[in-house]
């Protein structure tokens, strides 16, 4: 009698094997911004730091004041100076002023305060040099012969502190405008700090102009806003 025998089966068990894969093509994660190089940019040139930061928005509008600023310092000191030059060829002009050693900024102011140099002018006021002797100044102090003038008419002499003044005016322009780079500094340097600790919404990088504009009182303005 024959018996079945069992059917023996062998069951080969492949190992599991776990690769890790990489994908070239895949953005990598941003690093973290550093607050210290950040503000310390803005410092340097307002809208840097807004550019490392990624908010070139931001940065455009700082920009855009920096360049605007230092255009209008530039131009304004430039015009001041030339304007300062044109009067003091008209009081070579009119006023016969040699000038030469000793015409700095107070005798170009004198120029225009006396008729004269010594009083010896129509109109009888007195000239600089007697105002000196008048208030007992020692003689180093008087003017030296190559600085003497005597304006030809009062006209001419007011027209001459009409262009001191002009200048005077371009000068506190230009100083307005140099403020202001300081000021844009400042205010790029604090928007910084503000985006950094709002997720990036600053005061100014996240301001918002919106019209309004009322019904009641038919009264029209702009809203500013700045979410942070």
């Amino acid at each position: 009698m024959f018996l079945p025998a069992p059917a023996l089966a062998q069951v080969k068990v492949e190992e599991e094997v776990t690769t890790d894969t990489v994908d070239l093509f895949a953005k990598s994660e941003k690093p973290e911004k550093s607050a210290a190089i950040a503000t310390c940019a803005d410092l340097l040139l307002p809208g840097l730091g807004h550019y490392y930061m990624g908010n070139q928005t931001a940065a455009l509008g700082f920009f855009t004041a920096e360049i605007a600023l230092i255009f209008g310092a530039f131009t304004t000191n430039q015009y001041s100076s030339e304007i300062a030059v044109s009067a003091r060829s008209f009081a070579s002009t009119y006023a016969a002023i040699q000038g030469g050693a000793g015409a700095d900024d107070y005798f170009w102011q004198n120029v225009g305060l006396f008729m004269d140099s010594d009083g010896l002018n129509q109109s009888r006021s007195l000239g600089f040099n007697q105002v000196q002797e008048l208030n007992r100044t020692p003689q180093a102090e008087y003017l030296t012969p190559n600085l003497q003038w005597r304006w030809a008419s009062d006209d001419y002499r007011k027209k001459y502190n009409d262009f001191l003044k002009k200048s005077i005016n371009f000068k506190v322009a230009s100083n307005f405008f140099i403020g202001a780079l300081v000021l844009d500094r400042l205010i790029a340097f604090i928007d910084a700090r503000v985006a950094i600790r709002h997720n990036g919404h600053g005061l100014f990088t996240s301001l918002k102009v919106i019209p309004q504009y009322s019904s009641v009182n038919d009264r029209r303005g702009l809203l500013f806003c700045s979410e942070f």
